[in-house]
């Protein structure tokens, strides 16, 4: 128990912590990013202020120097005069007329105001556009006699692209190495948190056991001296009763310390079960001759229902499985009025999974019970816990399930009643 409540709170802080580690570094990813597009923006521009300079006092363009900063800002220069090509225009290609009048649509309406000094007579502005085919550094021209220029810096995507896989790869590292190391800190420090818890409930088992060993000598001396004393005492009602309910309050006693020693010893992994190849059918007869007198006595007819079938063995403990359809049986005589039929039941199910189960026609279990009910000391609605059962050996019966590797489980029947299971997983 101790151990599944230390992993899932590993998984929940390591996961409330890995999430908050992912929003730090997917914020410092943006900006590094970021940082990275602003220091290409201001190469390009810094390259791009000493051509426009020569440009615009020669009004010439120099081919082969245009050509030299392609090179250098792996992309391409776009030169326009009053919307003409001086340099670079391919129709063909992605740079069309209504990619560059989508580009120009503000630039044509700038006024005055907008525009910024640059040097003998022209006014200039400087913007960024980003479009399918990458992102365009424009640079707009006006002079007094209304002629315009447009400088484009189209730079491909492919520039960017290897940076930003980098540190993709770099921050899912440190994500990765983060969480790891955040998961072996939690699990450190909710491992410590949980000693003093875990010590607690380790003393109480032990206690638990050490207590459980100490009433069995006694109980067992008690028992035997009520029936010495049964013998020698003259019989009368009076006497007679009260010599049943101590011996039956006895043997519920013995019962009870039987059941704490098995769960101790099956918390502390004591007790290892040898398991051997077992006929469920046989199985579920032998059990049915075995009960079918204490039954009539406690005045509920037993019967046996095995399918026919061709059964496949199955690897269990037999008296491990005896003590479980004990448990079964006992726990439906215990909650079923007298003269309700009880069943032993063995079915073959799909992918020749065998069920050995015990089926009683009393009130069922209530659906908000059906998930509890192997809980220890758990008690289900009055109308089944009127008969002073401790909530204990529904808890034993899972307990030896589990160290056989059988599921166990609980399931209201039609027309009434519950069936208490066993099966191969």
């Amino acid at each position: 128990m101790i151990k599944k409540l230390w992993l899932k709170l590993v998984l929940l802080y390591t996961g409330i912590t890995g999430l908050i580690l992912a929003l730090c570094l997917g914020i410092t990813f943006f900006f590094s990013c970021n940082r990275y597009e602003a220091s290409l923006d201001a190469q390009i521009c810094d390259q791009l202020e000493s051509y426009q300079i020569k440009l615009l006092s020669s009004r010439q363009v120099d081919q082969s120097t245009l050509q030299e900063l392609e090179e250098n800002l792996d992309g391409n220069i776009y030169v326009f005069e009053n919307g003409t090509p001086l340099f670079r225009f391919e129709p063909t290609g992605g740079l069309t007329p209504d990619v560059l009048e989508n580009i120009f649509r503000s630039e044509h309406s700038l006024s005055a105001d907008e525009l910024s000094q640059a040097s003998n007579g022209w006014t200039s502005k400087k913007d960024e556009r980003n479009t399918a085919l990458g992102r365009f550094h424009v640079f707009y021209f006006r002079h007094e006699d209304k002629t315009q220029i447009e400088i484009l810096a189209l730079q491909s995507q492919s520039v960017r692209l290897p940076f930003i896989q980098h540190q993709a790869v770099f921050y899912g590292v440190l994500l990765l190495l983060g969480c790891i190391i955040l998961a072996v800190i939690n699990s450190w420090l909710i491992r410590s948190l949980l000693r003093p818890v875990e010590n607690s409930v380790r003393q109480q088992k032990e206690f638990v056991a050490a207590a459980g060993h100490e009433l069995k000598t006694p109980l067992a001396s008690i028992r035997a001296g009520l029936e010495v004393l049964q013998k020698h005492i003259p019989s009368s009602p009076e006497i007679s009763g009260v010599f049943y309910a101590t011996q039956s309050e006895a043997l519920r006693m013995s019962h009870l310390v039987q059941d704490l020693l098995l769960l101790a010893n099956s918390d502390r992994q004591e007790r290892k079960l040898v398991l051997t190849a077992i006929e469920p059918d046989t199985f579920c007869l032998q059990l049915y001759e075995k009960y079918q007198i204490y039954a009539k006595q406690q005045r509920h007819p037993l019967r046996l229902k095995i399918e026919e079938a061709s059964y496949p063995e199955i690897m269990a403990n037999e008296e491990a499985l005896t003590q479980i359809g004990s448990i079964f049986i006992t726990n439906a005589i215990a909650h079923t009025k007298e003269d309700t039929t009880i069943e032993i039941c063995c079915n073959l199910l799909k992918n020749n999974v065998v069920e050995i189960g015990v089926h009683d026609y009393g009130q069922g279990i209530a659906e908000k019970d059906l998930p509890r009910i192997f809980e220890r000391f758990y008690r289900a609605d009055p109308s089944r816990t009127t008969n002073g059962h401790y909530g204990l050996g529904l808890s034993v019966a899972k307990s030896l399930a589990e160290q056989q590797s059988l599921h166990i489980g609980a399931r209201n029947t039609p027309g009434g009643g519950a069936m208490f299971y066993i099966c191969t997983q």
